[in-house]
């Protein structure tokens, strides 16, 4: 009987945390002549080759590949991809695991849709992945319309003769975003791809010890070189401007903005974390347009419009602001916004926090939103009952508060102001400590 999927694992070091992918591929219900198993040891130093070779011995469509140690996972796919024997091939990380169901119900949709992809529903365990994509499954998608953009890691099916046909394999070497590289060039080059939404298939995991592969530290000129590539491969396959900025909001949400405003970024020392500024600054100005920009939600568009014009250190200023944003609210009183501790007009617009934190830049910022955008939207203050939690979508993001039943007083104002002064206190002194422990660390090196 022929293989229908081959399952390709690039595998280093992994431990215990490699089992419940074993396991999993036992209880495939497509079953083992259907079924190959590709395991591309990438130079392992634990116990992982000696068990891999013993799983291996007593099931007869797995393969064991052991080679020196390339340091990625995109050479180690293409070695798998070299001797799969499947008319589909599935990618999945050694710590991660399928539905039992997941590789027969995939390949007879594929079959059915004649897909080129297929990305089945991913489950995140202790780890964010699409909701919107996995909302229901869409045989044909629809690029620009479709958010398939939103999964970009290579954890999917694809059709192996497409991939033969495109000349598709994985850029190798020890570098970021391999995977958004060749995720991009499948959609855009396939002529089908599709979505199955109706069963649990992939199990996308974050380990307890920090040890998956996407979590190494890295540089952040080489990382927006590797987003620049990205975008090239947009560019070059989406001609129509409007499906372009629709499909690339992807990026200009996760891999710059929302970079930026990422714990681990902003704690970096300060001239580290403004070289990832510089960068992502870069790639705002000369590869979004306006328009790019204005697909975006709210808090992506104003902070994108901001690193445009900004310095680093305005950057900083103004990021610090909107994280010491809070609200509260009162029955009969509605939404109050406090900068700081300190209460900002009810009417507050964005131009207010742009002329307190970004003074030199607020006009060109404004110019550019092309309006003075309300902090607080019409109508959030409706239906507000004490006692209910409420969150409040602000023009910068999401707060939540806990409803009063009466206005804050004098007091409850100077408590609140003393409360936001000890928190930038705080916060600021949590800053030095953390370069200083970064400077001795790189002393010691």
């Amino acid at each position: 009987m022929p293989i229908d999927v081959s399952v390709i694992v690039p595998v280093y070091n992994p431990g215990a945390y490699i089992q419940p992918l074993l396991d999993c591929l036992d209880r495939q219900s497509i079953g083992g002549d259907r079924l190959e198993a590709i395991f591309v040891d990438d130079g392992s130093t634990d116990e992982t080759p000696a068990l891999l070779d013993a799983w291996a011995a007593t099931r007869p469509n797995v393969t064991v590949i052991h080679q020196a140690n390339h340091g990625w996972p995109g050479q180690p796919r293409n070695a798998g991809i070299q001797i799969a024997r499947g008319r589909y091939i599935q990618f999945v990380d050694q710590d991660d695991w399928l539905g039992d169901t997941a590789l027969a119900e995939l390949v007879a949709f594929a079959d059915t849709n004649q897909s080129d992809v297929i990305v089945g529903k991913m489950v995140g365990i202790n780890r964010t992945v699409p909701k919107a994509l996995f909302r229901k499954t869409v045989p044909r998608v629809v690029i620009g319309r479709d958010p398939i953009q939103d999964s970009q890691t290579p954890h999917k099916m694809f059709r192996r003769a497409f991939l033969d046909e495109i000349g598709l394999r994985f850029p190798e070497g020890k570098r970021r975003l391999e995977d958004h590289v060749f995720v991009t060039n499948a959609y855009l080059q396939a002529k089908v791809v599709s979505v199955y939404a109706d069963t649990d298939c992939y199990f996308h995991i974050s380990r307890p010890d920090g040890g998956n592969a996407g979590y190494r530290a890295y540089d952040p000129v080489a990382y927006y070189r590797a987003v620049d590539e990205v975008l090239d491969i947009i560019d070059r396959h989406l001609p129509d401007a409007a499906v372009r900025d629709a499909y690339a909001v992807r990026w200009l949400r996760t891999e710059l903005i929302g970079r930026l405003h990422e714990r681990q970024i902003r704690a970096l020392p300060r001239a580290r974390r403004h070289a990832f500024f510089d960068e992502i600054s870069r790639v705002v100005r000369t590869r979004y347009t306006s328009g790019g920009i204005g697909v975006a939600t709210r808090p992506i568009r104003i902070g994108a419009f901001v690193t445009r014009h900004a310095t680093a250190r305005e950057w900083d200023r103004f990021a610090r602001a909107i994280a010491d944003i809070t609200v509260a609210a009162a029955r009969d009183d509605g939404i109050r916004v406090y900068l700081r501790g300190r209460e900002l007009p009810r009417d507050a617009g964005m131009s207010v926090l742009l002329r307190r934190t970004v003074p030199r830049v607020a006009d060109a910022v404004l110019a550019d939103l092309g309006d003075d955008i309300a902090l607080v939207p019409d109508g959030a203050d409706r239906d507000v009952k004490p006692g209910t939690t409420l969150t409040v979508k602000l023009a910068v993001g999401d707060r939540s508060c806990t409803v009063a039943a009466t206005p804050p007083g004098r007091r409850d104002r100077l408590v609140r102001r003393g409360r936001g002064l000890v928190g930038v206190a705080r916060h600021r002194a949590s800053q030095v400590l953390r370069r200083a422990r970064s400077w001795r660390a790189a002393r010691r090196r």
